[in-house]
């Protein structure tokens, strides 16, 4: 038997094969049995994602760059803020001086 020289053997794990555990984000989940970790994520198709005006940010689901929050705790994206500003009670996560909402709804800083 031939052997093809170009061949390599790693002992790293691949890293496409990888999964995620079941209930956590991009994890493998029944709907209506296993539920997922995260209390804003939900089984969608067999999988965990983030429900509706939430995001994956990193690997927690916070809430996008202008949605409606509540003032506390913060579930806001990174480098966002549940913030007031017409001072009307209608909160809205709002992203941080120097920092814009991209169309996923995470602030990214300006250039």
């Amino acid at each position: 038997m031939a052997v093809d020289a170009s061949l390599s053997i790693s002992s790293e794990p691949r890293k496409d094969l990888e999964r995620s555990a079941d209930g956590e984000l991009g994890g493998p989940c029944l709907t209506g049995q296993a539920p997922c970790d995260d209390e804003n994520a939900e089984c969608m198709d067999g999988t965990c994602g983030c429900r509706d005006g939430y995001v994956a940010d990193p690997d927690v689901c916070r809430m996008k760059a202008g949605e409606n929050c509540t003032e506390a705790p913060n579930d806001c994206v990174f480098n966002a803020n549940c913030t007031d500003p017409e001072g009307d009670q209608d909160f809205l996560c709002e992203c941080d001086l120097g920092f814009l909402a991209d169309l996923g709804g995470r602030c990214r800083e300006s250039r």
